[in-house]
């Protein structure tokens, strides 16, 4: 199998992680839709950060699934993170799963985290929905519900009855349910047989882009975000999936446009302002996000300085990037010409799972590995 990559949010573990929404109370789920799964995966992450727990995604799938165990075309997806007890590091332990926040602090182990969307990235437990091969996958958050398992050796019972978004949903699932291992330990399909190591003191560049693309996040500090990401042919931008060349960058301006990225020299600082590219940091759940360039699902340059130069003319932008991370002594300088297709993710529905975050503004390298 190759490298694994799921989502942005699902490698790490913490009390923090757990979305700040309230448990949803007294829904009826009489008339909730509901999903007859086809298939369901479990993803094995290793411990976490909650004593006496490991972590766990599990997948219910409606529609065919690719082998990066996504939405093949036409399909649905409940997607819920879970935490089992430290017995069940072959599998996902029988019993009812309630959202973290409905318990107390001693009862987690039979729990799932709810979700929440941030600048963009989608967090923890969600719906996927793509409506035909072409479309865009449409995420919303699980902000409630219960989900029941009942296991029989390598066969399970599964029924998730969940609010997701708005709207009560169920997912009923009978039959197998492979677990995939991903911890970073695992020498086998899942892992990659621990971290791999960044380069230091090198200069990269690579400018053979072949398409981008703008996603508006809104306004935050008084300023209006913008994530900028550029891929080559191996990159897919809806995701941003695959292991070939990305560039990527937060950038901010006092423009209140969503059409348009205004031109002009965008420096990196760690001082949000007009005309500035936010630099590579770590959120508090352990991802990297910012400003940068990754190959072959590595970040190899995490600006902490340099310079972004964009101009314009007619339907066409021109992107001029000149980092440099300061922390591993790399560069990195490129540039691409072409179109920047335009996206408000400002509203749930038009939110992406970058990085795989998943997703970006974006994160953990892909497929276990690390910075």
């Amino acid at each position: 199998m190759k490298n694994f990559w799921k989502s942005l949010a699902i490698l790490a573990c913490s009390l923090v992680a757990f979305c700040s929404c309230d448990d949803v109370e007294g829904i009826d789920f009489d008339d909730a839709q509901v999903y007859g799964a086809e298939s369901a995966y479990a993803y094995y992450y290793g411990s976490s950060e909650v004593e006496g727990c490991v972590l766990y995604g599990l997948s219910l799938f409606v529609g065919d699934v690719t082998e990066k165990y996504e939405i093949a075309d036409r399909g649905v997806e409940l997607y819920l993170e879970l935490l089992c007890p430290e017995s069940a590091a072959q599998a996902p332990s029988s019993g009812e799963y309630k959202p973290a926040l409905s318990t107390s602090i001693d009862d987690y182990s039979h729990t799932f985290a709810l979700g929440t969307i941030q600048e963009g990235v989608i967090y923890g437990s969600y719906l996927a929905n793509r409506k035909g091969d072409v479309s865009e996958i449409e995420y919303e958050p699980v902000l409630g519900g219960s989900l029941e398992i009942r296991r029989k050796g390598n066969s399970y019972e599964i029924k998730a009855s969940v609010v997701a978004g708005q709207d009560p949903v169920v997912f009923e699932f009978d039959g197998d349910c492979p677990v995939i291992d991903c911890s970073s330990s695992s020498e086998g399909d899942g892992g990659n047989g621990g971290e791999s190591e960044i380069p230091t003191g090198e200069n990269f560049s690579f400018s053979n882009y072949t398409k981008g693309k703008l996603d508006y996040y809104g306004k935050e500090d008084g300023y209006y975000c913008w994530g900028m990401y550029l891929g080559d042919n191996n990159i897919n931008l809806e995701d941003l999936s695959g292991s070939g060349h990305l560039a990527m960058a937060l950038l901010y301006t006092s423009s209140s446009s969503k059409t348009a990225l205004p031109a002009g020299t965008y420096t990196v600082s760690s001082t949000i302002g007009d005309m500035v590219a936010k630099p590579i940091y770590q959120d508090s759940e352990g991802y990297y996000r910012g400003t940068m360039y990754l190959n072959d699902d590595m970040i190899l340059v995490g600006a902490t300085s340099g310079t972004i130069k964009v101009s314009k003319s007619g339907s066409n932008y021109t992107v001029e990037m000149d980092l440099v991370d300061g922390d591993y002594n790399n560069t990195y300088k490129g540039s691409y010409t072409g179109p920047l297709n335009i996206f408000d993710s400002s509203s749930r529905k038009a939110v992406a799972r970058h990085a795989h975050d998943r997703r970006t503004s974006l994160a953990k390298v892909r497929g276990g590995q690390s910075r």
